[in-house]
């Protein structure tokens, strides 16, 4: 081989490793970036209200307790925008301990014990979302059990078919026989007395349950009934709940 062609092999060599170097530099920052600001939010702006923290000052747990801790969630959840299950996790089914704990120990009224109720709901589908985006179906499933159980003590119907309709696009995703079962659970639970767009969402999740499982007649139909809702006029005064009703991010 010429010496030329050498000189240009090792110069184009030499960049190749020096770039290698600057991408795994750059992976490296950019997960202690992540972690940085996770670490942030927990010290600051998601330290509204420590759950364990409450005990150690009494039992009785006042009426605005459930809102601050409402608060604090929706400051977690958006954690979700920014890093993975894997990231989140641990953070998310610790609050959700700590927050049961709560609820098993304290003393509060009955109107508390069901917004206490609500926010382990909406941890729980928090820390399920996470365990199965970081492939931890088992712990989800685990999850969103625990969300279901807590959303119907709370008597809050939102969360109750959210949970269901986690449960169902869980089971879709590990080839479960009970993703049809749950969808249209969700959809009994909320579709008749919700706004307009959830009820089509909730009709489309089902179509889709049962397109996949061949089930050619009852896709078509959900279908119709969803584009029926897309078209109601109460479609623009839309609230889907604390949490929403589809997951923020798919593992395809």
């Amino acid at each position: 081989m010429p010496e030329e062609e050498l000189r240009r092999a090792v110069t184009l060599a030499r960049r190749l490793r020096r770039q290698e170097k600057k991408d795994e530099t750059d992976q490296e920052n950019d997960v202690f970036d992540r972690r940085g600001f996770m670490t942030a939010s927990a010290g600051a702006g998601i330290a509204v209200i420590q759950p364990s923290s409450l005990l150690s000052s009494g039992r009785r747990i006042g009426v605005d307790i459930p809102k601050q801790l409402s608060h604090r969630t929706a400051r977690l959840r958006r954690l979700d925008d920014f890093v993975g299950g894997g990231d989140t996790y641990q953070m998310y089914a610790r609050e959700l301990e700590d927050t049961t704990r709560l609820a098993d120990e304290g003393v509060y009224s009955e109107a508390t014990g069901r917004g206490l109720r609500a926010i382990i709901a909406e941890q729980a589908q928090l820390a399920g979302w996470a365990a199965y985006d970081a492939g931890n179906y088992e712990g989800a499933r685990g999850h969103y059990m625990t969300a279901l159980a807590a959303s119907r003590v709370a008597e809050d119907t939102t969360l109750e078919g959210n949970s269901l309709a986690f449960l169902a696009y869980l089971e879709w995703t590990v080839g479960g026989g009970s993703g049809i079962r749950f969808a249209t659970a969700a959809y009994e639970v909320l579709g008749a007395r919700t706004a307009p767009v959830v009820r089509a969402l909730l009709a489309d999740r089902l179509a889709w349950q049962h397109a996949t499982a061949g089930n050619d007649r009852e896709a078509d139909y959900f279908l119709g009934v969803a584009g029926e809702a897309i078209h109601d006029t109460g479609t623009s005064q839309v609230r889907t709940g604390r949490t929403g009703l589809i997951p923020t991010r798919s593992r395809s």
